[in-house]
């Protein structure tokens, strides 16, 4: 899944599985959106070189009872959060995601 540039990005009750990005998130890619809302989703088994679940670049982003679960990256295994943005996670759960370099979990920055 992927959104840019101004994009509002709403997901509910779904399930990306299995996926697999040579760059930037592995399951849910964002750059440069208005807002990005995952609500009830599970994210598992994805990989990537940056944000194996989950890469947020420049965007607000929402995260209610998702659920990222044994995805892989060389940088922020579960979860990239939004650089120069807000995060929020509530009753979210990161489970065996593993990174090569840092950010098994979950990597903010900026």
């Amino acid at each position: 899944v992927a959104a840019y540039e101004r994009a509002v990005l709403e997901m509910v009750d779904c399930k990306v599985v299995d996926c697999t990005c040579a760059a930037d998130g592995g399951g849910i890619y964002a750059q440069a959106c208005i807002r990005v809302v995952i609500f009830g989703c599970e994210i598992s088994r994805c990989h990537a070189e940056r944000g194996g679940g989950v890469l947020c670049a420049s965007c607000e982003m929402v995260l209610v009872d998702v659920s990222v679960v044994n995805c892989t990256a060389f940088f922020g295994g579960g979860i990239m959060g939004p650089t120069s943005a807000a995060l929020t996670l509530n009753g979210c759960s990161v489970v065996n995601c593993k990174a090569t370099a840092t950010y098994g979990g979950l990597g903010c920055s900026q």
